[in-house]
């Protein structure tokens, strides 16, 4: 699924300090993000609570990957949910990862 303008974008989404990588750090912040990137094979009960903390705009992306893959995009071992919290990297990535 992952292309790489996909990983370049969440890269570079990471390096700003745009990205919260992880549910419970998702959950902390107490924030609205603009887009949440869920993989495939985290839990029902994390889907659910992942989709709390999207803006009114913003949009929660379900995407057929592991956490691993997506882990291994970012350079840790394993992430199932990321947050991204600016609108332009949020559109940027969510159009990349339809391609």
């Amino acid at each position: 699924m992952a292309n790489s303008k996909f990983e370049s974008l969440l890269g570079m989404a990471r390096r700003a300090g745009k990205l919260t990588l992880g549910y419970d750090k998702i959950k902390a912040s107490g924030k609205k993000y603009e887009l949440i990137i869920i993989c495939s094979d985290v839990s029902e009960r994390t889907v659910r609570n992942s989709k709390l903390y999207v803006s009114e705009s913003g949009t929660a992306k379900e995407l057929p990957m592991t956490m691993y893959d997506l882990g291994k995009i970012l350079g840790a071992e394993k992430v199932g949910v990321a947050a991204v919290e600016d609108k332009g990297f949020a559109k940027a990535i969510l159009e990349s990862s339809e391609h």
